[in-house]
């Protein structure tokens, strides 16, 4: 029987102590085929005497498990079951398991702003590809910065909040790390130094270039340029984004011997902060356009 249909009672109920042992899998969000794994590791004996389908149907009943879904209007809804109080952050985890959260969440996760984000990005990384043809030149950049940046129509929706799948570059999860969550368990996400390049090459992904500027002022103290300039070197962008980085790092009130790093790359471009400024301020020492008064 699907997890789909109306849940029943289970003819023999099993005993109050596999009950509590059942909260104790959470707080967590699980797809049915985890939670049927989880069932049958920790709860052994249950599981063997009603059959895990069933074990579940019995926590939906008691209300120690929901269930509900992740809605889109581009692809099918996600479902998901959760025991105890999960938040937004072990959702959006849930939707990629084999993905991470970055961006905006990851900004969160690193306690660069204080404001929970209302969209979450869990980023699946593509197989590799081959870099695209033709040398950059400053036209290139200027045609390419000079209209808005596309963004990924992969959402979902539940509660109020969005989450977001991003098809990211293929990076071998460079600069990705665990963090401890509400419950068991631990969710993988960008460490700080690529959350900062990540929101620099996508500034949307993170509510905005203003809030950009933010997360570089909570991280001034922390963020190595040195791990900066290796996160950037495994990434490989073509675009030189160690320009806005620099210049950003240094808005933030990262010393000039902090930034020798990035200082000593080379800065043959005028580059941009973002796409589709008008009229843009350009900063002679990074060669960096910017939003005029910023």
């Amino acid at each position: 029987m699907q997890a789909s249909e109306e849940p029943v009672s289970i003819p023999i109920e099993p005993p109050a102590v596999s009950v509590e042992r059942a909260r104790g899998l959470g707080p967590a969000v699980f797809t049915h085929k985890q939670l049927l794994a989880a069932i049958r590791a920790e709860l052994p004996g249950w599981s063997q005497s009603v059959g895990p389908s069933s074990a579940i149907r019995f926590l939906l009943e008691r209300g120690v498990a929901s269930r509900f879904q992740l809605r889109s209007d581009a692809y099918r809804s996600a479902t998901r079951y959760r025991i105890g109080e999960v938040s937004p952050v072990q959702i959006a985890a849930s939707l990629r398991p084999r993905g991470y959260l970055s961006h905006a969440t990851a900004v969160f996760l690193h306690g660069l702003t204080d404001e929970a984000p209302a969209t979450h990005y869990v980023n699946v990384e593509q197989s590799p590809k081959r870099p695209p043809p033709g040398a950059l030149t400053q036209q290139r950049l200027d045609q390419a910065f000079g209209r808005q940046q596309r963004a990924s129509n992969y959402v979902f929706t539940h509660d109020g909040l969005s989450y977001v799948v991003l098809s990211g570059k293929h990076t071998g999860e460079f600069g990705v790390v665990e963090f401890a969550t509400t419950g068991p368990g631990t969710v993988r996400a960008t460490d700080l130094e690529r959350t900062l390049v990540d929101i620099v090459v996508r500034p949307a992904y993170a509510s905005g270039l203003y809030q950009v500027r933010k997360a570089f002022e909570s991280a001034a103290k922390r963020v190595s340029v040195e791990r900066v300039v290796e996160t950037l070197t495994a990434l490989q962008h073509v675009y030189p984004y160690h320009q806005a980085l620099g210049f950003l790092l240094e808005r933030a009130g990262v010393s000039a011997d902090r930034l020798a790093p990035l200082q000593r790359l080379e800065r043959r471009w005028d580059f941009y902060l973002t796409h589709g400024m008008k009229n843009p301020v350009l900063d002679p020492a990074w060669r960096i356009y910017h939003p005029r008064g910023f």
